[in-house]
């Protein structure tokens, strides 16, 4: 296996803020859906159902590069 498939379900407020949730993480695109299945009926997330992210990411690889600054 070289890489997983992140599920986040991610959405921003009208004020700007923004609600980021990780879910979990898969070994195949199938297993996130089938997750997807699972939490759409729970609270929240039912709610807002086209806000699921599968994100396919390598493993054994840094994805932040750089630093970082705070306002």
């Amino acid at each position: 296996m070289d890489h997983v498939y992140l599920l986040q379900h991610y959405y921003e407020l009208p004020n700007g803020a923004e609600r980021l949730r990780t879910i979990g993480a898969y070994a195949t695109e199938v297993d996130a859906q089938r997750a997807i299945e699972r939490a759409s009926i729970l609270p929240g997330f039912r709610d807002r159902p086209d806000d699921f992210h599968i994100l396919r990411h390598p493993l054994n690889k840094d994805h932040w590069t750089e630093g970082f600054f705070t306002a």
